[in-house]
C-alpha cells in the first residue's frame, strides 16, 4: 500500500517523519531537501533543509534556511526561503547549540 504524501509543513511537523521533502523551485521543478530541523525563533518557526542534489551551488555540508509561514487556514500556510542574513545566523547559532545539548546528553 503506498503511504499516503503529506504537504511538506504537514511533513515538516509530524515528528514520526523523516521522509525527503519536495519544494517546488521559481521554475515550478521540484528540489528534493533532506531534513535537519525545525527551529522556533522569536515567534516564528524555521526550517533547516539540505538539497540531496546541489542545484544551488552550495557545499556538500551546507544547508538553507526556510521559514514556516502559517496562516490562520493552513491551506494559505507556504514555506519560503529566507534571506535575511542576521536571521539565518541566529537559526544557525540555535542549530548549532540544539545538536551540542544533544551530543552531551
Amino acid at each position: 500500500m503506498k503511504k499516503e504524501q503529506l504537504n511538506p509543513i504537514d511533513q515538516l511537523f509530524d515528528e514520526n517523519n523523516f521522509d525527503n521533502i519536495f519544494l517546488e523551485d521559481e521554475n515550478h521543478k521540484k528540489v528534493e531537501f533532506k531534513q535537519i530541523g525545525l527551529i522556533p525563533l522569536d515567534e516564528r518557526v524555521f526550517a533547516v533543509l539540505q538539497p540531496v542534489k546541489n542545484v544551488f551551488d552550495l557545499a556538500e555540508d551546507e544547508a538553507l534556511v526556510f521559514e514556516i509561514v502559517e496562516d490562520k487556514n493552513p491551506d494559505e500556510s507556504y514555506i519560503e526561503l529566507c534571506q535575511d542574513e542576521e536571521i539565518i545566523d541566529k537559526v544557525f547559532a540555535e542549530l548549532n547549540d540544539l545538536l551540542i545539548k544533544e551530543n552531551k546528553e
